[in-house]
């Protein structure tokens, strides 16, 4: 493979870029760092292998960042014999004497022995490389290295773009910018992708008597108030859809700010596309804002993709140079 894989995906890999103009924004190879948490980890003798890793599995849930993670390590005493130290969940799931608690009525240990919990710093994030993969092993928690995660998530998130798609609803979102006659010249589209539908659209109206009408948090309340009528309307009072925007595409002509970011997450969008970064209160971009990237944290509960339109046949409603998104 190489940096530029234009045979079967018009992907480059080194700009993380689909057909030289939608950036796919991830964390760059040369200064990703570890993202630690700290997980409970016992010690037990190996003949109780089978019991906790049936423990583990009915009572925790296999999260995907797990994948990487070895739930076992062997280590090795001064008189050559060896025990395991076993992952069991976060610290921050459970407190320690529940977690003592439940052992105690799983495992089939002698009534005298006595379980011990210690912690352990685990990256959460993937590794990029083998080298890395076996200092992160080294330096803190075993991971397991099945090729280059990046390459992989690029081609799978390629299969599903649909150029002509992204573009003509970042145009629509670029139409509602340029006819805005706001101080505020932003718009955003809610998208269901299965069903090629809007499901919200809105420019932003924010002012100095409410700062908070951005064009994201509009077109949520917008989902928000056609599925409270649907709900009213039908009768229907069951939570049938918990998420309002699950796995919907978002286009929005400026990269959104922390608030508006996390309200995707809560609302478990599937993808974001925008086109203007926002260098001041972006939450997105590497170097925008608070450089949290809020769509990739490895400590928030759920994840989405989002993309940066670098091309330049597709302009917005320039804002004034004074005012920060």
């Amino acid at each position: 493979m190489t940096a530029l894989d234009t045979a079967t995906y018009h992907i480059n890999y080194q700009k993380y870029t689909f057909y030289d103009e939608y950036k796919r924004i991830q964390p760059n190879i040369k200064t990703t760092q570890p993202q630690l948490t700290k997980f409970w980890s016992v010690s037990l003798d190996p003949k109780y292998t089978s019991e906790i890793l049936r423990f583990i599995k009915q009572k925790f849930s296999a999260d995907d960042y797990l994948k990487q993670i070895k739930r076992i390590k062997k280590v090795m005493d001064d008189s050559k014999h060896f025990h395991l130290e076993i992952l069991i969940c976060p610290v921050q799931h459970m407190e320690s004497h529940v977690l003592i608690d439940m052992l105690k009525k799983w495992l089939t240990t002698p009534s005298d022995f006595e379980l011990t919990l210690t912690t352990a710093s685990v990256p959460l994030n993937k590794p990029y490389s083998k080298e890395l993969c076996m200092s992160w092993s080294q330096l803190y928690w075993p991971l397991v290295w099945k090729g280059n995660p990046m390459v992989q998530e690029i081609r799978e998130s390629y299969k599903n773009f649909k150029r002509g798609t992204v573009e003509r609803y970042l145009k629509e979102a670029c139409n509602l910018s340029n006819s805005s006659i706001a101080s505020y010249p932003i718009a955003t589209i809610i998208v269901d992708p299965i069903k090629d539908q809007v499901m919200a659209s809105s420019v932003d109206k924010r002012s100095g008597e409410d700062p908070m009408i951005h064009s994201v948090m509009s077109c949520i309340n917008q989902i928000a108030d056609n599925e409270r009528r649907r709900r009213k309307k039908l009768g229907d009072h069951k939570e049938t859809n918990n998420y309002l925007c699950l796995n919907y595409d978002v286009y929005t002509t400026h990269e959104p700010c922390t608030m508006c970011a996390m309200a995707l997450l809560h609302s478990r969008i599937g993808r974001l596309f925008f086109i203007k970064p926002s260098s001041v209160t972006g939450a997105i971009g590497e170097n925008s804002g608070c450089k949290y990237m809020i769509h990739l944290s490895c400590t928030l509960n759920w994840k989405y993709e989002a993309f940066q339109y670098v091309g330049d046949r597709l302009q917005p409603s320039k804002l004034d140079s004074s005012l920060s998104v």
